[in-house]
């Protein structure tokens, strides 16, 4: 019956409710019982709401669960293909900057460089860079798994690399995850990853993160952040790296369900509700002068892990609700659902160029509020500026299926 298909791990009912349940089970003896009702009320209208998109879609729930091996078939973008040269000037305009900063400040802490680098270009200027950096690592994946020949790829692996050194200097995980999970994603889809292979890249790429976060917290400059982790056995105080990440991973796991039933217990008995705030807070940085993080204020007064003014966002459950309540939850798990599998229709229906985009970005941001805050401004922004990256620079992109064979023009 299901013969030449696979289980499409990243589809909205599977990917990310199974991390979810997978993390409740696993934290539930440490949960209250107000924390672990608001979980199981956003799953249930999630769930339910999904339900009913589909019932009006026209299109059986059932049959989006698998993908056919070896169908899709994406091609590259030929407006970033002829202006290839404009795309690699750029990222290479941004790497040098980097590197003028390491020389300048003759510093390698990776949160000082993010901050300088903030200053220097302004985040107006920096979603676009980002975006524009992301889409030609976008392309580039698409490029590596049509051709089939050694030396094109060895140059694509070469370029590839040369995108991500930035972000590993900075010491940014989510940065760096979206590249690396874009490149998954790619793979997954269009070169027909097995799901074995996928699970494997899932679990390098936890204690991958985690060790991140080890170097981050080694190199910080707040030693109160330091000796928290030192004293609450997260990390060891010896710099034992491998004992450290595993410890802060197992610390991570329980750490995402320790802040959402924080958050939910005390939540507006010791902190306000944020009345939107900490959900817009992103767009809300754009805005000219310096609005602090809400998150800085909901770390001193409930977290306390900190001497310096570090965000602790909570998780997209919590986010919800330290928003605006129960009716937060609510309303955001209808809209959640509603959106991922919009996007993921769209995806399923015309697999082509700019919906796998979209489809990409909302999947990890949407994955990685599991760990925090949900990045509402990138989900929105980078779509947007996508579009009218292509549309500026050249003409709509190809809105009908081209096969495999006649694309390898777009390695030239």
């Amino acid at each position: 019956m299901f013969s030449g298909k696979k289980i499409n791990l990243f589809h909205p009912m599977i990917a990310y409710p199974v991390l979810w349940i997978a993390l409740t089970l696993v934290s539930s003896y440490k949960l209250s019982d107000i924390t672990f009702d608001t979980i199981c009320l956003f799953w249930f209208f999630f769930i339910v709401t999904t339900a009913t998109f589909y019932a009006f879609s026209g299109v059986k729930l059932r049959s989006t669960f698998f993908i056919e091996k070896n169908a899709i078939q994406i091609p590259p973008s030929a407006t970033i293909k002829h202006r290839r040269r404009l795309f690699e000037g750029i990222i290479l305009a941004y790497l040098a900057l980097l590197l003028v900063l390491l020389q300048a400040f003759k510093d390698i802490n990776p949160e000082f460089l993010r901050f300088r680098l903030g200053q220097a270009i302004g985040a107006s200027v920096q979603v676009p860079l980002l975006v524009i950096a992301l889409m030609y690592f976008y392309q580039l994946s698409l490029e590596f798994m049509i051709t089939k020949k050694f030396w094109p790829r060895f140059v694509i692996i070469i370029k590839m690399l040369i995108i991500l050194f930035p972000f590993t200097i900075i010491g940014s995980r989510a940065l760096l995850g979206i590249y690396l999970f874009t490149f998954i994603m790619v793979w997954y889809f269009i070169g027909n990853m097995k799901n074995w292979i996928m699970a494997l890249f899932a679990v390098i790429g936890a204690l991958g993160a985690a060790a991140l976060r080890v170097r981050a917290i080694f190199m910080s400059t707040d030693a109160g952040r330091l000796n928290y982790s030192i004293a609450n056995g997260v990390i060891s105080s010896k710099g034992n790296w491998l004992d450290s990440v595993f410890s802060l991973f197992g610390y991570t796991v329980s750490d995402i369900l320790y802040r959402t039933d924080m958050i939910i217990k005390y939540v507006p008995q010791k902190f306000d509700f944020l009345n939107g705030e900490g959900l817009f807070y992103g767009f809300i940085t754009l805005l000219p002068g310096k609005t602090p993080s809400p998150y800085i204020a909901l770390n001193h007064i409930l977290f306390k892990g900190s001497n310096e003014d570090i965000e602790y966002p909570p998780t997209l459950v919590a986010q919800f609700y330290l928003d605006f309540g129960l009716p937060g939850v609510i309303a955001g798990a209808i809209c959640m659902a509603i959106f991922y599998n919009y996007i993921f229709l769209k995806f399923y229906r015309k697999p082509l160029f700019h919906n796998f985009f979209t489809y990409i970005v909302f999947s990890f941001y949407f994955l990685l509020s599991v760990y925090g805050a949900l990045q509402l401004i990138y989900i929105v922004l980078i779509p947007v500026f996508s579009i009218i990256i292509l549309s500026v620079l050249g003409k709509r992109e190809n809105t009908t299926f081209i096969p495999y064979s006649i694309n390898e023009d777009f390695l030239g």
